[in-house]
C-alpha cells in the first residue's frame, strides 16, 4: 500500500521550488475564471467570432482570454470582453479596514 504523504512533505521531497506551488495555484484560478467567463458566453449564444467582432479585436485574442491567459490582457479588453457578453466589470480595491470601488 502507498504511503499517505502531506503536501509540504510531496514539496519537500520532490525538492519543489519554493513558489512554483503558489504560481500553480494562481495560474488554475486563473483557468477557472476564463472558463466561467467562456461558460457565460455560451449562455449568451455568441461564439467567439461574435464576441471579437464587438470588442475590436481578433478571435485569437478572445481564444487567448477564455484559456486563462487574463495575466496578459490590458484591463480595457476584459472589460470589452465583459461589456460583450452583457455583463459590467466591477473593481474594489481591498485595503487593511476598507475597500474602494472604483467602479
Amino acid at each position: 500500500m502507498a504511503r499517505k504523504l502531506t503536501l509540504e512533505q510531496y514539496v519537500s521531497e520532490q525538492q519543489i521550488p519554493e513558489g512554483m506551488l503558489d504560481r500553480a495555484e494562481r495560474d488554475t484560478e486563473e483557468y477557472v475564471k476564463a472558463y466561467e467567463l467562456r461558460q457565460a458566453r455560451l449562455a449568451q449564444g455568441m461564439t467567439q467570432q461574435q464576441v471579437a467582432e464587438s470588442m475590436g479585436v481578433g478571435q485569437n485574442r478572445v481564444s487567448a482570454l477564455e484559456n486563462g491567459n487574463l495575466h496578459t490582457l490590458k484591463l480595457e479588453t476584459i472589460e470589452r470582453y465583459i461589456e460583450s457578453i452583457g455583463g459590467r466589470l466591477r473593481m474594489t480595491v481591498e485595503l487593511p479596514g476598507r475597500e474602494i470601488r472604483l467602479s
